[in-house]
């Protein structure tokens, strides 16, 4: 049941230093798959939800982003950009704009990550997640385990340990960089935010045992390396 209006953070700030060549002259979100830039993409998705407004963060080649919303959803409101002088990281961006998700369900998106589903479910599991709980975090079956923060669940779908790329690390479960949370997670940064940089490093670990996890089996790849975006325009290519 939809009972709260939601808000959708896309993280899009990033260099893409991996990316270079490609990046040089085109921030990381405007690169395409398949002709298709993965902001873009994004911003095709979470219009499917029951969606009140949608922020999008800028930093490197921000004019490009801006002028590519410009031209492309200049008739939709409720599309924001924040800019940031400098960088602050995925949870230093959140922390920054904390308030804007006060009284709301919200979300939030890497815009590197290439995914071909929906995020109702995600919704939905966030609203049933068991008590203590704060955030929902995505989860999917990964090949390369030393390229990704790794997952290990309770009984109850429960984040119970994790690991960011660690080589030393086993196991296929991963984290896919989609969370939704609700007013616990805003109170918890009022309170712990300050100083915080990376989510992935600086909040999973401190909520270990408060994160609920649901798994997709929708395809999602982080392309932000040349190799994963090419394999990710070669397959979709071939189907």
């Amino acid at each position: 049941m939809r009972c709260q209006r939601l808000r959708v953070f896309i993280l899009a700030a990033g260099k893409g230093t991996r990316l270079r060549p490609i990046t040089n002259n085109i921030p990381k979100c405007l690169v395409s798959v398949n002709g298709i830039p993965m902001l873009e993409r994004w911003l095709q998705i979470v219009e499917k939800e029951n969606l009140d407004e949608v922020i999008v963060n800028t930093h490197y080649l921000a004019e490009q982003v801006r002028e590519f919303i410009k031209d492309n959803h200049k008739e939709n409101s409720r599309i924001k950009l924040i800019h940031e002088e400098q960088l602050l990281g995925t949870a230093g961006s959140v922390y920054q704009n904390r308030k804007w998700f006060r009284g709301y369900e919200g979300l939030i998106i890497h815009a590197d990550n290439f995914y071909e589903g929906k995020l109702d479910y995600i919704l939905e599991a966030h609203r049933t997640r068991p008590i203590g709980c704060m955030i929902t975090m995505v989860t999917f079956k990964c090949n390369d385990s030393k390229a990704c923060g790794l997952v290990d669940v309770d009984e109850n779908g429960i984040v119970r340990e994790f690991k960011e790329k660690d080589p030393s690390a086993s196991g296929n479960v991963a984290n896919a960089a989609i969370y939704a949370f609700s007013k616990e997670f805003i109170d918890w940064l009022d309170e712990n935010g300050e100083g915080l940089v990376d989510m992935s490093v600086d909040v999973i670990p401190k909520l270990i045992g408060r994160i609920y996890t649901v798994p997709t089996n929708h395809r999602i790849v982080d392309i932000g390396t040349l190799e994963r975006l090419q394999e990710v325009e070669w397959t979709r290519t071939q189907k």
